[in-house]
């Protein structure tokens, strides 16, 4: 009988707890070498101990070997079909997806077609627009609109200009302005602005100019004050005289300015002119189709 443990091979004292292997190998083994919890110990060493064999093929349990390997048999064989299915799940998708893309790739291209199409289409009309755009704003060259002059009854607007012209230290005489009169219609919670037609580009220049530099130099926006109104002071804007579609590209290319995607706009001679990077050339917008070429480049 053996008295050597088989996995240490040292010799196995009387009070070290021991288990013998019940098959053909009848080698003898530390509990401690086999690992076994005293629970499991006890199973194989009492009375009506269960049989303990080691790992030796010769050793092993035939009916209970050929019970495993049935078992891990149809584990495997199960897991096999399992995936099987999956791969041909795999496979249904990818080719949906495939075929979803060229479909979508066709209708790309066929709508590509289209918009270039319409482009060509539209490109004489776009063009005719801009021009008659730039002949309207031209008439408008030497006009400025007022926002924020005081109104009264049977009042002289001539006179509110000069006070205007005064405060910027400019020379403004009733030779130098063609016509001026309010537009819109009278509110009471507003004075209605004014549009001024000058007789000259270079006076329209001289008073946006002035006013441009009175802001700088005190820090703030000419006042109703500044030109002799006795009442609550509000601010007096002073601006050229854009055609609808032009003051409306301005305000968006100010809204752009506000939320910080071009550094700075700003309107000189009835033109829109954008910056983008403090560093780039001035861009001018002439046009819708100038805006939202100007958008693009900004994504």
């Amino acid at each position: 009988m053996a008295t050597t443990c088989a996995p240490c091979g040292k010799t196995v004292k009387n009070s070290e707890k021991s288990i013998i292997c019940a098959g053909k190998c009848r080698r003898l083994f530390h509990q401690t070498c086999l690992k076994l919890s005293d629970d499991n110990y006890k199973k194989y060493c009492s009375d009506n101990a269960q049989k303990w064999l080691c790992r030796r093929e010769d050793c092993v349990d035939a009916p209970n070997l050929k019970d495993l390997v049935a078992v891990l048999t149809k584990k495997i064989d199960d897991s096999t079909t399992s995936l099987k299915k999956e791969i041909a799940d795999i496979i249904a998708s990818q080719t949906f997806i495939s075929e979803q893309y060229e479909n979508l790739k066709s209708e790309l291209s066929e709508l590509k077609e289209r918009v270039n199409d319409v482009e060509a289409r539209e490109a004489p009309t776009m063009e005719f627009k801009t021009e008659l755009a730039e002949i309207q704003q031209y008439q408008r060259r030497n006009n400025l609109i007022i926002s924020g002059i005081p109104e009264t009854t049977n009042e002289d607007v001539f006179q509110r200009l000069f006070d205007m012209a005064a405060a910027l230290k400019v020379d403004l005489l009733a030779s130098d302005i063609d016509a001026a009169h309010r537009i819109g219609k009278k509110t009471d919670t507003r004075p209605r602005r004014v549009i001024v037609k000058l007789t000259n580009r270079w006076k329209k220049e001289q008073l946006l100019t002035a006013n441009r530099w009175f802001g700088k130099t005190n820090k703030r926006t000419l006042l109703t004050s500044d030109i002799n109104y006795m009442g609550s002071p509000t601010k007096i804007y002073i601006d050229e005289h854009l055609i609808p579609m032009m003051d409306g590209l301005a305000k968006k290319c100010r809204d752009l300015k506000h939320q910080d995607k071009i550094v700075s706009t700003f309107v000189r001679d009835c033109k829109i002119v954008v910056k983008v990077k403090k560093e780039d050339r001035p861009t001018h917008i002439r046009s819708e189709d100038d805006y939202y070429k100007l958008l693009l480049s900004l994504q």
